[in-house]
């Protein structure tokens, strides 16, 4: 009942609960197994006004944080302002993914590709539910009225295309222009990097098997744009159900998807002043960016180099970050082949 504390409306705990308006909100702690039953009952003699639904609970460290229902049938109303499918996700775990990744899950069972080509709906002022929708290939139809309260949005997300689904790969969400601004060194960045290891390694446990500091801010005294580079070495980083919905509900967003670099996976916060680079354990990848880090950390013209030539790009124009960095990487790999030849002769 935890969860049913954090609501505040009374359409919350409606929805929550999921028995009807009339039902008083306690029901669950009254009795959770009877409760349990009747949820079950409705997937096949449905309450009045309601059609025959499949509840599901969204549970993270054996804690409830989200609820999702699914109905193979809609009645008129449904059809109007309801959907196929209606999710609530508990107001501490809010901004987390939650509800991107529940979503997600459902439209991959048979109900949901049973049904073919399933709506979805959300108030017109609920910009974090609309996301939600259209991050999992919710194509907006209308917008219709639906009383007292804000109008409706209604999506479509066609499964019948997603056969053998093809994920969005390289930047997710498209370019963004975005003004490189390097400051000079915070000696606040390796604490803002401990706090994101412990944030990460609290997530994905021992299935992270390496968390390391990379980039400039990893480099003492080096001038840098103001965003924690992290490396993370994943078993097999191609098997993203072992790292993507934990690092969502961490609060981190997927970026970029890179299936033909080394499998690279970028995450960042919403703030996006932290980046993390999954890869597979053994990546030449993070080798790379382990010995480029620690040659600045020891080269001091190196360096000196390397700040220079950010600060004088960043003075420039660019479409987006990716067209500044790919402008870097003729120092860096300068850089790192002069780090692999004092290597060699070690």
């Amino acid at each position: 009942m935890a969860a049913m504390a954090e609501l505040q409306t009374e359409f919350e705990k409606t929805a929550w609960v999921y028995l009807g308006k009339d039902e008083p909100h306690d029901t669950p702690a009254k009795d959770f197994e009877t409760y349990v039953l009747r949820l079950r009952s409705m997937e096949t003699e449905p309450l009045p006004n309601f059609v025959k639904t499949n509840c599901y609970w969204s549970i993270y460290k054996d804690d409830v944080v989200g609820r999702i229902a699914i109905r193979g049938e809609l009645n008129e109303d449904l059809s109007r302002v309801g959907g196929h499918i209606g999710y609530i996700v508990r107001p501490s775990f809010r901004q987390m993914g939650v509800a991107t990744e529940m979503l997600r899950q459902i439209l991959e069972t048979e109900q949901a590709r049973a049904i073919g080509k399933v709506l979805l709906t959300c108030r017109e002022d609920n910009i974090a539910s609309e996301k939600t929708i259209t991050r999992n290939g919710g194509v907006l139809e209308s917008i219709v009225p639906d009383g007292a309260i804000p109008n409706k949005k209604r999506f479509w997300i066609d499964l019948s295309s997603k056969s053998g689904e093809i994920k969005p790969t390289g930047l997710i969400g498209g370019t963004e222009k975005r003004k490189i601004e390097i400051v000079d060194y915070d000696p606040l960045w390796p604490a803002q990097f401990q706090t994101h290891v412990s944030m990460i390694a609290e997530a994905l446990g021992e299935s992270a098997i390496q968390i390391e500091h990379i980039g400039s801010t990893s480099v003492p005294g080096l001038a840098a744009k103001s965003i924690i580079d992290i490396v993370v070495a994943m078993q097999d980083s191609t098997n993203e159900d072992s790292y993507l919905p934990q690092l969502q509900i961490a609060g981190y967003e997927l970026r970029v998807r890179e299936p033909d670099w080394f499998e690279h996976r970028m995450f960042r916060t919403p703030a996006r002043d932290v980046h993390i680079h999954v890869f597979s354990v053994g990546c030449p990848e993070i080798d790379r960016c382990l010995m480029f880090r620690n040659r600045l950390r020891e080269n001091a013209r190196d360096c000196l180099l390397y700040e220079q030539t950010k600060r004088k790009l960043a003075t420039q124009e660019w479409a987006d970050m990716n067209e500044y960095a790919k402008a870097k990487t003729a120092v860096i790999e300068s850089i790192v082949a002069a780090a692999r030849a004092d290597a060699s002769h070690r």
